[in-house]
C-alpha cells in the first residue's frame, strides 16, 4: 500500500525530482500573485511571485513537503498539502504564510484541494475509503463527504466558476481522463475521451472552457477544449514537457510548468489562446503547480510582460 501511495502522489501532481536551490526572503502576501511549488534548498516549498517574475517569496516552507498551493476566492488564504504530521493532510494558512492549520487531520494519504468559488468549501481526494476519491468539506475541515466511488484513481479536482459542478482526472477507464460531475458526485462523465493520459483539468473562469495536460502529441503539453469536450486544440505545442495548467483570474492568461529551457521546470504564463509565453521564474529549482491569485481593486487585470520569453 505505501508503494502504490508513492506512485499515486507522483502521478496526480507530476513533480520532477529535487534538484538546486537558491535563497529567497520572506515578505507579505500580495495582489495578484502566483503561488508555485519549489524545491528550494531541497525541500518542497510553497513559493510565490509576481505575474512578470518580480518578489520572489517563500510562503510556506520548512522541512517538510508542502505543495499544491491553491489561492481562496478572495485571495487572502492559501490551501495547500504537506506530510509535516507524517503523511499527506490539506492545510490552510494566510496569504502571508502565517496561520497554518490542518484541516483533514487523517492518517490517510489527502492531496489536491480546490476551493469552491463561494470560498465556504474544498474539494480534495484521499483514499481513506481504500481508493483514491474525490472528497469535499467545508473550509474549515469539518462535514467531510465522499464524492466518487469508482475503481482507479479519481484526483485534481477544478470547481466550476458557478459552484455546480467539478471537473476532476480519473483513471477509471485505465488511463487519465478529464471527468466532470454535479457537484454532490452525480452523472461523472468523461469529456476529454482519449486513449492518451489527459490529466489536471482547470475550469475557465467564464465556466466555458477546460485546460488540462495531454500527452497525445508524443510529450506532455497544454490543451483547451469547451466544457463538453468539443474544440480540442493543443496550446503549447512544444517538444518539452508543459504541465499544471492555471488561469489567470479574468481569463486572458494561462500559468503552466515547462522544462523547454533545460532540465529543471519553470513557471510560464501564456495568453488563453497560447501565444506570447513569458517565462516568469528562472533559477536553480525546478518550479511547478502555479495557481493564480485574484486581483484585487486597481488593475483587474495581469501585467502585458514584455520580457523575452520563450525558453
Amino acid at each position: 500500500m505505501r508503494g502504490a501511495r508513492r506512485a499515486a502522489l507522483a502521478l496526480m501532481i507530476l513533480l520532477p525530482a529535487v534538484v538546486g536551490g537558491r535563497a529567497s526572503a520572506v515578505v507579505p502576501g500580495g495582489n495578484g500573485l502566483l503561488a508555485f511549488t519549489s524545491n528550494t534548498g531541497g525541500n518542497l516549498d510553497i513559493e510565490t511571485i509576481g505575474p512578470c517574475g518580480s518578489g520572489l517569496t517563500t510562503l510556506v516552507g520548512g522541512s517538510s513537503a508542502d505543495l499544491k498551493p491553491v489561492w481562496s476566492p478572495d485571495g487572502r488564504r492559501i490551501a495547500f498539502m504537506s506530510n509535516r504530521t507524517g503523511d499527506f493532510d490539506i492545510y490552510v494558512a494566510n496569504a502571508d504564510g502565517t496561520g497554518v492549520t490542518n484541516l483533514t487531520d487523517n492518517p490517510a494519504s489527502d492531496f489536491n484541494p480546490a476551493w469552491s468559488p463561494d470560498g465556504r468549501k474544498i474539494a480534495w481526494n484521499s483514499d481513506r475509503s481504500g481508493d483514491f476519491e474525490i472528497w469535499v468539506m467545508g473550509a474549515g475541515g469539518t462535514g467531510a463527504v465522499q464524492l466518487t466511488s469508482a475503481p482507479g484513481i479519481d484526483s485534481v479536482p477544478s470547481w466550476s466558476p458557478r459552484g455546480d459542478r467539478i471537473a476532476f482526472e480519473s483513471h477509471r477507464d485505465g488511463n487519465g481522463e478529464v471527468y466532470v460531475m454535479n457537484a454532490d458526485g452525480t452523472s461523472p462523465h468523461d469529456v476529454s475521451n482519449n486513449p492518451a493520459e489527459d490529466l489536471n483539468p482547470a475550469w475557465s473562469p467564464d465556466g466555458r472552457r477546460l485546460a488540462f495536460t495531454s500527452d497525445r502529441d508524443g510529450s506532455n503539453d497544454i490543451f483547451l477544449m469547451n466544457v463538453d469536450g468539443s474544440r480540442q486544440t493543443n496550446l503549447t505545442g512544444n517538444a518539452a514537457n508543459d504541465r499544471n495548467a492555471a488561469w489567470s483570474p479574468d481569463g486572458t492568461r494561462i500559468a503552466f510548468a515547462s522544462n523547454r529551457a533545460g532540465t529543471n521546470f519553470q513557471i510560464y504564463a501564456m495568453r488563453a489562446n497560447g501565444a506570447d509565453p513569458v517565462r516568469v521564474t528562472s533559477d536553480g529549482a525546478s518550479d511547478t503547480i502555479p495557481d493564480w491569485q485574484r486581483f484585487r481593486g486597481a488593475g483587474q487585470r495581469p501585467p502585458d510582460c514584455r520580457h523575452p520569453s520563450g525558453t
